[in-house]
């Protein structure tokens, strides 16, 4: 299995190469591995444009 991990495919982000298939023990993880992936740096989600209305757009709640 530790074979197959090491000869599998990559994926490319702006961060680098990262294996798509990692293998990882708990005592790896017990003695401080961590998992190959790229930052959570903001690079995929772009924010909407703010909306604006006019007062007059503005929507009334308390009518039923």
């Amino acid at each position: 299995m530790v074979k197959e991990a090491a000869t599998g495919e990559f994926y490319n982000s702006p961060f680098g190469q990262h294996a798509k298939l990692q293998l990882l023990t708990v005592d790896d993880l017990l003695h401080g591995a961590w998992i190959d992936y790229p930052c959570q740096a903001d690079v995929t989600i772009k924010k909407a444009p703010k909306q604006h209305r006019k007062d007059s757009e503005q929507l009334d709640l308390t009518e039923s």
